[in-house]
């Protein structure tokens, strides 16, 4: 679900909220493609299951428990490009702290 590039991202992420920048939220997107099977859609469950991994290994590499960090779902998006920049996560951090 998270591919080396996601958690390299994340791990710089994690130096920013060490550095005092809070975070405001995380959301999970899946790309634009109908995956529906047995009548489920299946980009939706996607979407938050990338969503949820990324909120796990940011709280592992911060020592803090994931339901601390907000998750939301946001599903199918074709906002950000292509279809692989649309299976993506958005990490939304806070003004840094003083």
């Amino acid at each position: 679900v998270l591919s080396p590039k996601m958690k390299k991202n994340l791990d710089e992420v994690a130096a920013m909220v060490r550095a005092g920048r809070p975070i405001d939220y995380v959301a999970g997107f899946a790309d634009p493609r109908p995956w529906v099977k047995d009548g489920v859609d299946l980009n939706a469950a996607l979407a938050y299951d990338r969503g949820r991994a990324g909120v796990e290994y940011l709280a592992s590499r911060l020592g803090v428990d994931p339901n601390s960090i907000h998750l939301e779902l946001r599903g199918a998006t074709t906002k950000f490009g292509d279809e692989d920049l649309n299976r993506s996560l958005l990490m939304v951090l806070g003004p840094q702290k003083k």
